[in-house]
């Protein structure tokens, strides 16, 4: 809607102006945003409510975090959906060298990928826009799919209805911190931040017990081999905890896959091709059981800070602020883990006759320690 501040007399005839004109009627007519916020005073006529007003998240600090709690709130039904292997279709962009005619057939795009990134970065950030969105995708799927792939639409249709279902069960809090979100400097606001520090902290605290209780259990095992391999996917589980929760954040995104060698096209003349690494080449690592040790996961994560640090000085100079926020982030998180870790891999260590001996990990260990030093010599 376009109001002119000017217009105070269309204003008090009760005229509203808009940019959206009924073709079908040939008359103006308020938008379904508009009509939403539409309220009668008691005299009966309209009267068009303020578009909400909030406050300005990048310096408030509670509207801050009431955003990022909302945001979490709204991703807990799209990862769901993501983890749920039938939705596929609908989890990344339509491959266009299989639809080369899609964007000729669907004005808008969306998935799954798509619309958390956009959850993220703050675009979607009620429960409608999240609906709506949800929506397009099915409408998307049906719209293009009519006639060559009907096979998907009993899918989409599925998948609508797990989705919404989801969403159902975070309406209540969504809603709640949307309108929090309006009046941040409340003291409701403010007691919601401080409960959900003080939940946060209990959180932690509860799990950091119950993995010191389980350490302490599985201890007093033996080193049998079946005891060592589930150590070991135990420690596995750890470092893709770890990875998990670094992908979720935004400072990530430049970090979550092989860089752009269009851009960066002497990239593997300053970086070697063997030293390049990024998240998801961790999370593939993982499984393969690479990291049988923190000194060596720590190694990786600070390597991706590391090579963009040495790569975009004097190139890209704004990326290496974003590579502080990165390793900060990734420290933090292996912070949280490093006594786990530590247990788990003394467990381990105990080791079985098919296991390497000390002697043999040791010079992997001690070139990951070198490089460790070394990066953390040169970047201080």
């Amino acid at each position: 809607m376009v109001v002119d501040d000017d217009e105070t007399d269309d204003e008090e005839a009760g005229e509203v102006k808009t940019e959206n004109v009924s073709e079908q009627q040939g008359q103006k007519k308020p938008s379904r945003d508009i009509e939403k916020r539409a309220t009668k005073n008691k005299r009966g006529s309209i009267d068009i409510a303020q578009p909400r007003k909030r406050a300005h998240t990048s310096k408030h600090p509670v509207a801050k975090k009431l955003l990022k709690k909302l945001q979490q709130c709204l991703l807990t039904p799209l990862d769901a959906c993501l983890a749920i292997e039938s939705f596929e279709p609908f989890h990344a962009p339509i491959d266009r060298t299989i639809a080369a005619d899609y964007d000729d057939v669907i004005e808008e795009p969306m998935d799954l990928t798509t619309l958390s990134e956009l959850v993220r970065k703050g675009k979607v950030s009620s429960y409608e826009e999240v609906e709506e969105k949800i929506m397009l995708i099915h409408a998307n799927c049906v719209q293009y799919c009519t006639g060559s792939h009907d096979n998907l639409i009993p899918l989409a249709k599925e998948f609508v209805k797990t989705a919404k279902d989801g969403l159902k069960k975070v309406r209540k809090e969504a809603e709640k911190l949307s309108n929090l979100l309006e009046d941040p400097d409340s003291k409701e606001a403010a007691a919601v931040i401080e409960e959900t520090g003080k939940a946060k902290k209990s959180e932690k605290n509860r799990k950091r017990k119950a993995e010191q209780t389980w350490l302490e259990k599985e201890q007093e095992k033996p080193p049998t081999e079946k005891n060592i391999k589930q150590w070991q996917a135990r420690m596995c589980d750890v470092q893709a905890e770890i990875i998990e929760r670094l992908l979720k954040e935004k400072e990530s995104f430049d970090f979550v896959g092989p860089v752009n060698k269009d851009l960066a096209k002497d990239y593997h003349t300053v970086i070697l091709p063997d030293d390049e690494i990024y998240l998801n080449r961790m999370k593939k690592n993982i499984p393969k059981k690479m990291y049988p040790s923190a000194d060596l996961f720590e190694s990786d994560l600070r390597k991706i800070y590391s090579n963009c640090v040495t790569y975009c000085r004097g190139r890209f100079d704004n990326m290496i602020e974003t590579a502080e926020k990165f390793w900060a982030l990734a420290k933090a998180a292996l912070d949280e883990r490093r006594e786990e870790l530590a247990g788990l891999e003394a467990l381990i260590a105990r080791g079985t006759s098919d296991r390497p001996t000390q002697q043999q990990v040791a010079p992997e260990l001690q070139e990951a320690r070198g490089n460790l030093q070394e990066s953390k010599r040169t970047l201080n």
